[in-house]
């Protein structure tokens, strides 16, 4: 079975440090997309959230503890060192890349899935092929199927020119 839709998180993934897709993967996406392919930009920017900032050992004990009491009720992610996200639970990436699978008639294992944050390991598990950025959050990377090149050194090029046919 071939991948059909590459769904990519934005910051830390598909853009460069700068906040700009670098000229060859803009241009890689382009070709995906003429030859049939999906593309789906899956942001972490919900009006429904609930930002914690502060140092990351804060933020990691305030997440367990609201985990230990409101885990059932709540997704609960570091979504970068600094910063920690509240949604409801079954509100996340991976809840939303299925729905978009279903739309569209595909299942999982059609689908590839770039992150490098918490919020992106829903999306990353279920993704036939989940992907965690080289620069990813280490529990971004353990829950991935592959690890490929940093956001500074193009790693959704890399994604598609080894996983995805382009005819």
């Amino acid at each position: 079975m071939s991948y059909e839709l590459l769904a990519l998180d934005l910051d830390g993934t598909l853009t460069n440090d700068e906040k700009k897709i670098p000229e060859e993967t803009k241009k890689a996406l382009i070709d995906l997309m003429r030859n049939g392919k999906k593309v789906a930009l899956v942001s972490g920017r919900p009006v429904n959230k609930l930002l914690l900032c502060g140092p990351p050992a804060s933020i990691d004990k305030i997440l367990a503890r609201l985990d230990e009491q409101y885990g059932d009720m709540l997704n609960l992610f570091p979504s970068e060192p600094f910063f920690g996200e509240i949604m409801p639970k079954g509100i996340d990436k991976g809840y939303s890349l299925g729905r978009l699978a279903e739309g569209l008639g595909l299942s999982a294992d059609q689908i590839i899935a770039c992150g490098d944050s918490g919020n992106d390991i829903p999306m990353i598990r279920y993704a036939g092929l989940g992907v965690a950025m080289a620069n990813a959050l280490p529990q971004v990377k353990e829950a991935a199927d592959y690890i490929t090149l940093s956001n500074r050194e193009e790693g959704v090029l890399h994604v598609i020119r080894t996983f995805i046919d382009i005819e």
